[in-house]
């Protein structure tokens, strides 16, 4: 005799939860529900053993209490408000200080006193129909609604994303000819995005472009504003908007796109890219310059730098020249200026004949001798971490009468706290 029943993954989990096996017989006692989410069994002797055989390995394989080795269920037991009472044979539970009608739904499953229950409906507070009559009696005892793993897997990912704070980028751009690569995650209008997809860059301008991604997770290069922009070339990078409700850089064409980096295109191919971290952090201050500093000779003098610059990037550091020697103080000379708190890297190639290049942090000596050479003009590239707090500024002293002293060929980077 073949009997059409019903099942739904609920049911399969309370089967689960009670480690329960079916038994070859031919009559089946798991209630089901009628909720849209079914399988069609057609239950008989032989087909009863196969549905055995698959609910057993499927709870071994999702985990036995034993198998589980102290992680949790894979369902979510909730307890429910309130005590209640159970009358063997009624449908209906009875509770006090219950609150059903907002904690369950139709085919949600409650566990209690060792038995998986099925609801048939919560109308009200203190009232609970069953789809079957429980064979048990109970009095003031909690019962626990059992959520599958359906909502278990929901509140995993809930708590893997949901930690993003407003401001969160954490990507990595990566590209070979005109295809960019982006994978990451980042926070966009209050929402956690995962990113991982590949673009193609083109047009037939050259410049910097915005990479902007959408709450969707959706990539595209923008073309940058002229007002956002000092010279659109290597030379400089964008200034792009920040929006403080949202603690990130976002698009003034497209304002629910957030920024999560920039790239340079050449007209044909992808040149550069930078990453933006999280917040404010662009992660592009960086100055370069391939020009040979100005020669003194006087102790006590600040050296100076007038040339150009190949590459003026950011806005965290401002290089300045104040001039030549008049008192000899840390208000003339070549200064470097770090405008926010971090990490800053000053590199120079330092020339001396006959003294020492020392070099001062606000207007103190902070180290002494980075460079010397006392029986004639010798030279080395110089590269000094500093860890600065915002309007820290340092400059370089000639320490003693020198043949020739100066300064040249800098780089200077900065990565923002």
């Amino acid at each position: 005799m073949a009997i059409d029943n019903r099942y739904t993954f609920r049911d399969a989990l309370a089967l689960y939860t009670k480690n329960l096996v079916l038994y070859d017989t031919d009559q089946e006692t798991i209630q089901s529900g009628d909720d849209g989410n079914l399988i069609t069994v057609h239950t008989g002797l032989g087909d009863m053993s196969n549905i055995t055989s698959l609910l057993t390995g499927m709870y071994a394989a999702l985990g036995t209490p034993h198998g589980r080795k102290g992680a949790p269920a894979i369902y979510k037991k909730v307890a429910l408000s309130g005590t209640w009472n159970v009358t063997s044979g009624n449908t209906q539970l009875l509770g006090t200080g219950g609150a059903a009608n907002t904690e369950l739904a139709t085919d949600d499953i409650i566990f209690g006193n060792s038995k998986v229950l099925v609801v048939t409906s919560a109308s009200t507070a203190n009232l609970i129909t069953l789809y079957k009559a429980p064979d048990f009696n109970a009095t003031g005892i909690t019962l626990y609604v059992l959520y599958p793993l359906a909502n278990r897997v929901d509140d995993l990912e809930t708590q893997i994303t949901g930690s993003y704070p407003d401001g969160y980028n954490d990507v990595r751009l990566t590209f070979s000819t005109n295809q960019l690569t982006v994978k990451g995650a980042t926070k966009v209008v209050g929402i956690n995005v995962n990113l991982s997809s590949t673009i193609t860059v083109s047009g037939i301008v050259a410049g910097w472009r915005y990479v902007v991604s959408t709450s969707a997770g959706v990539i595209t290069a923008e073309t940058i504003p002229v007002a956002e922009i000092i010279d659109d070339t290597t030379v400089y990078t964008p200034s792009p908007v920040f929006n403080t409700t949202y603690n990130g850089y976002y698009s003034t064409v497209n304002t629910t796109k957030r920024i999560i980096g920039i790239l340079y295109y050449d007209a044909t191919n992808i040149t550069e890219v930078i990453n933006y971290g999280n917040g404010t952090r662009k992660n592009d201050d960086y100055w370069e310059t391939a020009q040979s500093g100005i020669s003194a000779t006087t102790a006590g003098t600040r050296l100076q730098f007038t040339g150009t610059w190949d590459k003026t990037r950011g806005t965290n550091i401002v290089c300045v020249d104040n001039g030549g020697y008049v008192v000899g103080d840390d208000n003339e000379g070549f200064r470097i200026t770090f405008q926010k708190s971090g990490k800053g890297r000053i590199g120079a190639t330092c020339t001396q004949d006959g003294s020492g290049t020392s070099l001062n942090k606000n207007g103190v000596e902070y180290k002494q001798y980075i460079f010397a050479s006392y029986s004639s003009q010798n030279n080395a590239f110089v590269s000094i971490d500093v860890y600065v707090s915002a309007g820290d500024y340092f400059t370089f002293v000639n320490a003693g009468s020198s043949v020739s002293a100066a300064v040249s060929y800098f780089t200077i980077s900065f990565e923002e706290n």
